[in-house]
């Protein structure tokens, strides 16, 4: 029993918990606890080969020209019909 007459309760290793100090001490443990979850998660994502990756960049190259090539001819036969309208 503690002095207050309150049991003072150990670790396995024979030591008393750490208690966060007011200092920010808790925040770092927390904050460190976060960065070791999210490398742990991070070690998990399949990342792709550079052949994927060039495979891939290109498929999104050809979609912006065809949307891009899409819009401008549907901008100009707008353009076209609104200036006979127009006139």
């Amino acid at each position: 029993m503690g002095a207050a007459g309150k049991e003072v309760t150990k670790t396995a290793a024979g030591k008393e918990p750490r208690k966060a100090s007011k200092s920010g001490e808790g925040a770092w443990v927390k904050t460190q606890q976060y960065f070791r979850s999210v490398w742990t998660e991070v070690k998990k994502v399949h990342w792709p080969t550079r052949s994927e990756t060039t495979v891939y960049t290109g498929v999104v190259f050809l979609t912006v020209i065809i949307v891009g090539l899409l819009m401008w001819i549907f901008d100009s036969i707008l353009s076209f019909f609104l200036n006979l309208i127009l006139k």
